[in-house]
């Protein structure tokens, strides 16, 4: 498992994906900052192909318009379809909480986003 599963797996509709994805990163010692990142691209992408396909472009066409080769637009596409614009956002903005509180927290970078991952898990954000 490496940090594209992770990213692969942030479907709303099933979030024992990323929470399985996530514990055996963990579970295996990998850097958190690292995947991190890689999830962070990957929410950036969710969130600028919604963008497109709420304008009234099609799927595919948002992926396109997005950059996003071919193949990454097949694991995109239903990811975008398992979110609302405001589920996405909170799913950003929990991100974003995660990256400020792994930087700064005494108790290290893995905990900050093992917070942010079971609460958007739990659909609520990372509190």
């Amino acid at each position: 498992i490496d940090g594209f599963e992770i990213a692969d797996a942030l479907d709303q509709k099933h979030p024992e994906r990323l929470l399985h994805a996530w514990t055996e990163l963990r579970r295996h010692g990998t850097d958190p900052f690292g995947n991190a990142a890689i999830l962070g691209w990957r929410l950036r992408q969710l969130v600028l192909v919604q963008e497109l396909v709420a304008e009234g472009h099609p799927a595919r066409d948002a992926a396109s318009l997005a950059g996003l080769p071919p193949w990454q637009a097949r694991r995109l596409i239903p990811l975008v379809d398992s979110h609302t614009p405001e589920s996405l956002q909170k799913t950003l903005e929990a991100f974003v909480k995660a990256d400020r509180r792994a930087k700064s927290s005494s108790l290290g970078a893995g905990i900050a986003y093992d917070v942010a991952i079971l609460g958007w898990a739990a659909g609520r954000g990372a509190g």
